[in-house]
C-alpha cells in the first residue's frame, strides 16, 4: 500500500508539472494561474488514485481468506509447541509423568489435526491453542528444568508434585476441548442412527406365523 501511495504521488506530480508547462507555454495562461491549475491537477489525480486503490482493495478483500490465514498461523505454532512437548517426554524419569505428557501430546495432536482439516472448528477449540497448550509447554519445561537439578530440597519436591497435579488438570481440559469440539458430530451420528433404526423398523416385513 505504501509503495502505491509513493507511485501515486510521483505520477500525480508529473501530471501537475505537465499541466503547468502546457497551460503556460501552449495555452498562454499566466504562470501564476498555470501553477494553480497544476496544483489542482495534482490534487485531483492523487484523490482519484487513492479512491481507486481503496475501492479495489475493498472489493478484493476476502474475510474468509483472512480468517483461514489466522487459523493456519495458530495451527502452525501449535504444531511447533507439540513437538517441544513430545521431546520433553524423554527428559522425565517417572513413568507416570511420561504417560501424562504422552496423553497430552496425543489429545493435542487430535485437536490440531481436526482444526487443520476443518478451520471452522478453531473457535470451539481456541482455548486449547491460546491457553492450554502454551501453558503446558511452559509447565513441562519448568518441570524438566527442576528435575535435572542434582539436589532437590523440600520446596523443589513440592513444586514437582504440584506440577504433576497440574498436568492431570490439563488432561481434563484437553479432553473437554476435544469432546466439546466433536459434540455436534456425535449428536448428528445419533440422529442418523435413530432415523436408520426407525426406518428399518417401519419397513421390516411382518414375522411369519
Amino acid at each position: 500500500m505504501i509503495k502505491r501511495i509513493i507511485q501515486t504521488l510521483l505520477y500525480s506530480g508529473l501530471a501537475g508539472f505537465v499541466t503547468i508547462v502546457g497551460a503556460a507555454f501552449f495555452l498562454d495562461i499566466p504562470l501564476f494561474f498555470s501553477i494553480l491549475i497544476g496544483i489542482g491537477t495534482w490534487s485531483a489525480t492523487v484523490l482519484l488514485c487513492l479512491c481507486y486503490f481503496l475501492l479495489r482493495r475493498n472489493f478484493r478483500y476476502d474475510p474468509f481468506k483472512e480468517q483461514k490465514a489466522y487459523v493456519d498461523h495458530h495451527v502452525k505454532e501449535a504444531r511447533k509447541s507439540l513437538r517441544v512437548l513430545s521431546q520433553s517426554r524423554f527428559k522425565v524419569k517417572s513413568m507416570h509423568v511420561w504417560i501424562k505428557i504422552n496423553k497430552l501430546q496425543k489429545v493435542g495432536r487430535s485437536i490440531i489435526d481436526m482444526v487443520d482439516k476443518e478451520p471452522a472448528r478453531f473457535y470451539e477449540a481456541q482455548d486449547f491453542f491460546k491457553k492450554y497448550l502454551p501453558s503446558t509447554v511452559k509447565i513441562v519445561d519448568r518441570y524438566t528444568f527442576l528435575l535435572a537439578k542434582p539436589t532437590k530440597n523440600a520446596e523443589v519436591k513440592i513444586a514437582l508434585s504440584e506440577t504433576e497435579d497440574t498436568l492431570d488438570e490439563l488432561i481434563v481440559k484437553y479432553d473437554e476441548v476435544l469432546t466439546s469440539s466433536i459434540s455436534q458430530d456425535l449428536t448428528a451420528l445419533e440422529i442418523e442412527q435413530s432415523l436408520l433404526h426407525n426406518g428399518y423398523g417401519e419397513n421390516k416385513p411382518p414375522a411369519r406365523k
